[in-house]
Order: structure tokens, then C-alpha cells, then sequence
């Protein structure tokens, strides 16, 4: 006893499977349904005369293309099937397969930019048109430091120009914007100790070769950065402000220890506690 399909049953069947494989490419593409059914279509043609057997004669055992009496039917043909690049064409336009790896950029890596190469240089400016040496003293540095000017560290592009540096100058020493300076280093040979002009034009990459490790000193050139306005600017900037344990009396507190001499002479707060 065996089963057989008839041709109708085969061509139903394959419908539903082209429906399903539709719905599926819908899914993923959904731009190419009129293209693939007609493919589709034209591969069930091709191949449809050659897988279903002739039932119209009589079964004969001679007749090896007839199915057997054990009652398993003969498997259909495969002589006239496409090619195997042609059911992997098939079947990667139906599922919308597409290869990985090749042309796709790797995800994950960010695209790396160029960076500006930059150096950073030691400066301290200097408050005299005339000085004899660098400032050593803590008293110096304070007062350099008070007044807007000693020692700060720039960061200029290694390949800019004289503009350049002359903008990130005055922006960390605005006093040298009206007076105009001049670079040195500063020779530490002994008794012959002694600033060395640096001619202009003063450009990141040369002084970094220049210089190297050691400072440049900057000094003014048409008067003297320090003068008795700059006490006054300080003073503006009293800071945090404290509360005066003895009077209550807000006072700034840097002045805090001035106002203890000149209001309450020293004297301490004195608190009783009673005991039982």
C-alpha cells in the first residue's frame, strides 16, 4: 500500500510555503514582493513537469520510472533542478540573506581624529623693567603672585604662530598688554649669573627648543607691573567672612586678627559655667 499526491495537492502546498516565504521577506525587506513572486512563480514552473509523475499509465513492474510495489513512492527527479548557485540565489532573496563581514565597517570602533600636537612651557613674569635676578625669596613670589604676575604654565599649539603665543601670554598676564616684554632665560653660571635675551619672533616650537626644562622669564618693557594701586585691588577681593566671637560683628577673614588688636585689644571671651 502506498500514498500518492495529486498535482493539485503538490501546487497547494507550494503556495502556502511561497505565501509563508513571503510574509517573512515582508518582514525584513519589504520593498521587493512584486519581483520575488514572479520569481518564485517562474521557479515552480520550471521545475514542476519533472517532479510529478505520470499517472495516466498503468503501472507496470518493467517500467523503472514507476513506484515500486513495496509501497514507498519513488523519490521525484532532480535532473532538471536548478543549479546549486541558483537555489542559494533563491533562497537568499526569499529570506533576505545577506553575507557579514565584508564591506561593513566593525561596530564598536570610534573613528579616531587627529590631534593637535601641543607643548606647555614654564613662565614667570616679572614685575621690574631692570631685574638682576629671578625672585627666590617667599616674600618675592607673594607679592609677584598678588599682583597677577610669577610663575604659571601655558599650554600653546606646537605649530602656532607668534599671534598665538602672544594671545595666551597677555590672557594669563593682562598687564603685559599695555607695556609690551621681553623673553629671557636666565644663566645660573656662578658669578657670572645673568638674564639672555631671547630674540623675537616668539614661536611655541622654538621656545620649547630653546628652552627645553627651564623657565622663561618675561619682563615689562615701558614701566613696572607693581605699584600701590595693586593693594587696592587686593583688598577688594575681601574672600569668605567670618563672624567675630566677641562682638558678633561680620569681618572679613583676612582681616579677622587685625580687628581682634584694634577692637577688643586681644582680649578672650570669657564664659561661666555653672555646676550642680
Amino acid at each position: 500500500m502506498f500514498f500518492e499526491m495529486n498535482p493539485d495537492e503538490i501546487t497547494s502546498a507550494r503556495n502556502a510555503l511561497l505565501e509563508v516565504a513571503e510574509r517573512l521577506r515582508r518582514q525584513t525587506t519589504g520593498n521587493q514582493f512584486v519581483e520575488t513572486r514572479k520569481s518564485a512563480t517562474n521557479t515552480l514552473v520550471s521545475t514542476h513537469p519533472s517532479e510529478t509523475p505520470d499517472h495516466s499509465r498503468p503501472l507496470s513492474p518493467a517500467d523503472p520510472s514507476q513506484p515500486s510495489t513495496s509501497g514507498i513512492t519513488s523519490a521525484p527527479k532532480t535532473s532538471k533542478l536548478p543549479c546549486g548557485s541558483i537555489k542559494i540565489s533563491e533562497h537568499r532573496r526569499l529570506f533576505g540573506y545577506a553575507a557579514k563581514g565584508k564591506g561593513e565597517p566593525k561596530k564598536g570602533k570610534a573613528v579616531t581624529k587627529r590631534s593637535i600636537p601641543t607643548c606647555a612651557l614654564k613662565f614667570v613674569c616679572l614685575a621690574t623693567r631692570d631685574p638682576i635676578k629671578p625672585p627666590s625669596s617667599v616674600k618675592e613670589r607673594t607679592a609677584l603672585a598678588n599682583a597677577g604676575l610669577g610663575d604659571a604654565t601655558i599650554t600653546f599649539d606646537l605649530d602656532g604662530d607668534s599671534m598665538h603665543l602672544h594671545q595666551q601670554i597677555v590672557e594669563k598676564f593682562p598687564k603685559l598688554n599695555t607695556t609690551g616684554y621681553q623673553m629671557m632665560l636666565y644663566d645660573r653660571s656662578g658669578e657670572n649669573s645673568s638674564f639672555c635675551n631671547l630674540n623675537p619672533p616668539y614661536l611655541p616650537r622654538k621656545l620649547k627648543e630653546v628652552s627645553g626644562q627651564c623657565k622663561i622669564y618675561v619682563k615689562p618693557l615701558q614701566q613696572d607691573l607693581i605699584d600701590s594701586d595693586d593693594e587696592e585691588c587686593i583688598q577688594d577681593d575681601t574672600g569668605p567672612v567670618v563672624s567675630c566671637y566677641l562682638c558678633e560683628e561680620a569681618v572679613p577673614m583676612t582681616l579677622i586678627e587685625a580687628h581682634h588688636q584694634s577692637q577688643h585689644k586681644g582680649q578672650q571671651k570669657v564664659t561661666t559655667s555653672i555646676t550642680y
